[in-house]
């Protein structure tokens, strides 16, 4: 499902030769003639293959045992489990690229790949997975050099070509997804690339009679549809984002004219938390950088140094309910703090109070914990 260069295509059909999960799906036997009598069983165990099946009569493959418990199941060394699974999984693959696969649409959609880059984007911080993040990159790296003409952002992309002016949530996934990867690499430009992205939907998709947004934005190939009327067409996380990205981004890149008009499709929205309890949930991580009890934590350290990442993978879910924080280089130009700073930000924000900045150097914060550890009685 991923294009070479790292955009995601579209969808992959279920079934192939006319049966679904046809090339998915294995029997005991296939395991066997694939793998060998001498390790099927524990191929067949860790995966999950047996003769009843947990598919249509057949098995997809599935992890229910780690390789510590296969190896303390079959009495072998982790190592040895491990060494098996490896040699197993290439052998099925050769087996399974034999099969007719099923087929695939290769269409590249602007909205879906942000929504995927932001998936990984999240594992990557949560886990702490360089794999995934660099698979959030490598997709927004596709959006970026395929996915943008003459300044305006397109929706899809099919065999070399890119076409279609974007809609609103193409471009509010977007503003999102830029600002997950932010989180998880600490590169600023993501920030200026999803404000820049946040400014075009001010600019080009409000309703500044009625608030809300415009599903199409002016100098759209489609007529304008009223925000209302295209609600019903967009997933509700569409209009979710563009309560909390738009405003988030401009933000924290520092344009503090216009964040506050974000909140400009609340009154539409109003009472459709009980209908759709989805359109709650994601925007409060983001608008709490528009409250005023809202802080922002951030992390000073060279995103490679050992402190700085000890710093930034503790507890990083917890940290990010109550606050928003992130991570500077050292020598990275500070926004004004302090009372001037202060007031400076709520003359651009006509009296909207943004968050003060609580800096941590990242060696002296982990120093500190250690000593802390190391002192404390047992």
């Amino acid at each position: 499902m991923t294009h070479p260069d790292g955009g995601f295509y579209a969808a992959q059909d279920a079934d192939s030769e006319g049966v679904e999960g046809k090339f998915f799906v294995w029997t005991p036997e296939e395991v066997t003639a694939a793998v060998g009598s001498e390790h099927a069983e524990i191929v067949c165990r860790f995966y999950d293959v047996t003769s009843e099946g947990n598919f249509e009569h057949k098995s997809i493959l599935r992890r229910t045992l780690d390789l510590e418990q296969t190896a303390r199941l079959f009495r072998r060394s982790v190592a040895e489990v491990a060494a098996i699974v490896a040699d197993a999984r290439r052998r099925l693959l050769q087996v399974r690229a034999e099969r007719i696969a099923p087929g695939r649409d290769e269409k590249i959609l602007t909205s879906w790949n942000a929504l995927m880059i932001g998936a990984f984007a999240e594992a990557a911080k949560v886990l702490n997975d360089a794999g995934y993040r660099n698979t959030a990159e490598r997709a927004a790296g596709f959006v970026r050099d395929k996915l943008h003409r003459n300044g305006r952002l397109l929706r899809t992309w099919t065999a070399g070509e890119a076409k279609l002016d974007a809609y609103l949530d193409d471009y509010a996934f977007l503003v999102n997804a830029l600002l997950d990867l932010y989180e998880a690499t600490a590169n600023p430009s993501l920030v200026q690339e999803a404000a820049a992205l946040g400014t075009v939907i001010l600019e080009r998709f409000e309703d500044r009679e009625q608030g809300g947004f415009f599903f199409t934005g002016t100098g759209h190939e489609d007529a304008r549809a009223p925000s209302e009327a295209g609600l019903r067409r967009l997933d509700p996380v569409g209009k979710l984002c563009r309560r909390s990205g738009t405003p988030a981004a401009l933000s924290l890149s520092r344009r503090r004219a216009v964040p506050h008009r974000g909140g400009t499709c609340a009154p539409e929205l109003r009472g459709r938390d009980d209908e759709e309890p989805l359109w709650v949930c994601q925007p409060d991580r983001r608008r709490r950088l528009l409250f005023p009890k809202a802080a922002e934590i951030v992390i000073v350290g060279a995103p490679q140094d050992e402190a700085t990442a000890d710093l930034t993978a503790r507890d990083p879910r917890g940290l990010r309910s109550e606050q928003d924080h992130r991570r500077r280089r050292p020598g990275e130009r500070d926004p004004p703090t302090g009372r001037r700073g202060q007031d400076a930000d709520r003359r651009a924000n006509d009296g909207l109070r943004l968050p003060r900045l609580h800096l941590l150097d990242a060696r002296h914060e982990v120093g500190r914990a250690r000593a802390a550890a190391r002192t404390r009685p047992r």
